[in-house]
């Protein structure tokens, strides 16, 4: 890996967010929820000079220049408004590329200059599903000069976008040596940013985003001690992203059939159905709850090997009394978590044991917005990154009223109060605590942070709730993918001015101090 101390005569992009006493990369982690609340509420407030004339995150308005770079026209109101993008992955790859070229080198604190094919090596994971934030500080580089030399870093940004490929694609697309092509394909997956899987026609990979995707495949990494796989290449603005990716990167399914009215559930909503699709299938423990361990410095923990044992499935995190090991991955997600060493590979009636048992434990059971699901978490509020992202952003009427939360179900939760005995073990389940029992005459209340999980539903004695599905209208067509919808949120996300410059010093000084002093 080659740096730069001197100076150059290209323009150099700097920020320094150390304060007189210094940012530590925990301290940077510790003060996250209020960093992100605060880079929300710039986000809405404040737009960088070069970006005036792009609408501001989350809004239903096409951008102004969608058709400047392609003669693509934009996505039908419609479809926007529900959150999603008809752009065509050849449109879509020349907003990546005009983005990418605009790169510039990133000087350090200490003067040390990152090379410009990092930073497009970053600005083009920035441009898959919910990014990483416009803003990258000198933490953001430590895990990519780590994982890539210039010459892989550069082979990286050469290779197909938004499409699976093989090293034969690489090779007919740059016309570099075949066996280089493979050898870089198969380092780049090594370190965790491609994903790869075997086929009848050999071996497959795909560019994936930083969540979900890097950011788990640096799980082990994490778990060993390694914090700069911890911060990665996230920016100071990254959690601001949840709001304007037009849908949520999880959504929430029926935790039962039991909950949903004439127990009926929509397609591709069906827990056990959609284990019954898959060849693959494999168990890991929860990267929020286990990450937590290691940033509470809690040594007596479980390792990946003694997890992959399944002897530690009842494992419970003694910070949130909950279980660990609840992470679902399926098919090709499955093949590469399992090469990782970082899930264990299971039966199908095990999965759908486990997913029975996290439902019993009362987690919201969240699929990756696709059909063709390869993921299934085990949420809860009090222990997930995902639900604190969303915390971070506001009160829950805020929450509830982004564009991405539209789309956080596809069923209203109906509520026969004449059967409610006002008992409150709705409250006492529900994992988002969006229930109170402030309602007239004590009846219980639901405010706009609801997942409808249907956990209240499954815990009521008088069986007084239920989830209705939404009438067709008010459900986006969910992506075909894992891929398709990490492309489609980078549409939609270009589309509306999400991707673009980073925050100015005076927004930069705003959000540090906010941050700061919401953690204290």
């Amino acid at each position: 890996m080659k740096t730069k101390t001197q100076e150059t005569e290209e323009v150099v992009y700097s920020i320094n967010t150390q304060s007189e006493e210094g940012l530590s990369r925990r301290g940077f982690l510790g003060v996250g929820a209020a960093m992100a609340g605060a880079v929300a509420a710039l986000a809405v407030g404040c737009t960088p000079a070069s970006a005036a004339d792009k609408p501001g995150k989350g809004s239903a308005e096409p951008a102004a220049n969608v058709s400047s770079l392609t003669g693509w026209t934009g996505t039908p109101a419609d479809i926007a408004a529900l959150g999603g993008s008809t752009m065509p992955l050849a449109d879509l790859n020349k907003y990546r590329e005009d983005y990418i070229n605009k790169q510039v080198e990133f000087k350090l604190a200490d003067g040390t200059v990152v090379p410009v094919v990092y930073a497009k090596v970053r600005a083009l994971i920035h441009t898959y599903g919910m990014g990483c934030g416009n803003t990258p500080f000198d933490f953001s580089w430590e895990a990519l000069l780590k994982d890539f030399t210039e010459e892989d870093a550069q082979a990286f940004l050469e290779m197909p976008r938004g499409v699976e490929f093989t090293a034969m694609d690489l090779y007919e697309k740059t016309g570099r040596p075949r066996e280089e092509c493979t050898a870089v394909c198969d380092r780049v997956a090594t370190a965790g940013y491609l994903c790869r899987y075997e086929t009848a026609d050999g071996t497959v990979y795909h560019q994936v985003p930083y969540f979900q995707g890097i950011v788990e495949y640096h799980f082990d990494r994490t778990a060993a001690g390694d914090g700069s796989y911890n911060v990665g290449i996230a920016g100071l603005d990254y959690a601001a992203d949840t709001a304007g990716t037009g849908t949520p990167t999880f959504y929430a399914m029926p935790c039962d059939k039991s909950v949903t009215t004439d127990n009926v559930i929509l397609p591709f909503d069906d827990v056990q159905e959609i284990i019954n699709t898959k060849n693959k299938l494999a168990i890991a423990p929860c990267y929020c709850r286990y990450n937590a361990l290691y940033m509470a410095g809690i040594e007596d923990k479980p390792s990946f090997a003694e997890f992959a044992t399944g002897e530690f499935e009842d494992y419970f995190s003694p910070i949130c009394n909950q279980r660990v090991e609840t992470c679902l991955m399926m098919g090709r997600e499955a093949e590469y978590w399992i090469s990782r060493g970082i899930a264990r590979e299971i039966t199908r009636e095990q999965a759908g044991s486990y997913m029975k048992r996290s439902a019993d434990d009362g987690f919201i059971l969240q699929s990756c917005f696709g059909k063709d699901s390869e993921t299934i978490c085990s949420c809860h509020s009090d222990s997930c990154m995902i639900m604190s992202m969303w915390n971070a952003l506001g009160d829950p009427t805020t929450i509830g009223s982004t564009q991405p939360f539209g789309q956080i179900s596809h069923y209203s939760l109906k509520v026969e109060l004449s059967k409610c005995k006002k008992c409150g073990t709705c409250m006492q389940r529900c994992p988002v605590h969006a229930i109170t029992m402030d309602g007239e005459g004590g009846a219980p209340q639901v405010n706009m942070m609801c997942f409808r999980c249907g956990q209240c539903a499954y815990v009521c004695p008088e069986k007084a709730r239920e989830l209705a599905p939404r009438p067709d209208e008010e459900n986006l067509e969910l992506p075909r993918d894992f891929l398709d919808d990490a492309n489609m949120k980078a549409a939609y996300r270009f589309e509306h001015g999400v991707i673009g410059d980073p925050m100015s010093a005076e927004e930069i000084q705003g959000m540090m101090a906010a941050a700061q002093s919401a953690a204290k």
